[in-house]
């Protein structure tokens, strides 16, 4: 009786021991199995995150209709502004009889305003000086004379729906006075609603597509 129970006990043992090799075995390939599929994963996702495309820029449309957002005109190349150019004191919004003081007989100051947004152009005195060649410009806003390149003192603060091509005319100047001249306030003539503003006349239109000046 005990040589059967010690033969009961000896196999007993070697069982349980094939049990538990077999049990470490399984769950040693279970977890390397589990760590191999976590790190696949996170070079996965790496991947994933590397080959995403990047979000196109929503970049808002200038508006064509001749109800022009100031704000976003103006704004573009803002980056490019020089830091030379010189601070001047800011106006805030003024109104056009306002900036009509700043004409070229005003030896202290000289202003002129290109989309609503005004600019301090006293330093071109052989510009907008009394004896500059565009003298006519300073104290006015200049944005239809710009588009159609007349230089008729008629066509200064002449806030109408321009056409598509004026339109883009002026905006080609933009970027030039604000590389050359400070910012100095905007213009409130230019908060009103523009789509209320009138059309040229026919004769108008005429005059402003007819072979303009190049300056």
């Amino acid at each position: 009786m005990e040589s059967f129970n010690w033969k009961v006990v000896a196999g007993t043992t070697l069982l349980a021991t094939l049990v538990i090799l077999a049990y470490s075995k399984f769950m040693g390939n279970s977890e390397s199995k589990s760590q191999t599929t976590v790190a696949d994963n996170i070079k996965k996702q790496g991947k994933k995150s590397e080959t995403v495309d990047a979000p196109k820029q929503q970049t808002q449309p200038v508006p064509r209709s001749g109800a022009f957002n100031p704000g976003l005109i103006i704004s573009k190349g803002v980056a490019s502004k020089p830091s030379s150019l010189p601070v001047v004191e800011q106006l805030g919004n003024i109104s056009l009889e306002e900036l009509n003081k700043y004409n070229c007989d005003n030896e202290d100051r000289r202003m002129l305003s290109l989309f609503g947004t005004v600019f301090d152009v006293t330093s071109a005195v052989t510009k907008y000086g009394k004896e500059g060649a565009y003298r006519d410009f300073a104290g006015h806003d200049i944005t239809l004379c710009l588009g159609s390149g007349k230089l008729e003192t008629k066509w200064l603060d002449r806030f109408v729906l321009m056409s598509d091509k004026h339109i883009e005319a002026s905006q080609g100047w933009v970027e030039f006075y604000e590389t050359q001249y400070p910012k100095a306030g905007t213009l409130n003539k230019w908060d009103e609603d523009q789509s209320k503003w009138p059309k040229p006349t026919e004769q108008e239109m005429e005059e402003l597509n007819a072979d303009c000046l190049i300056m």
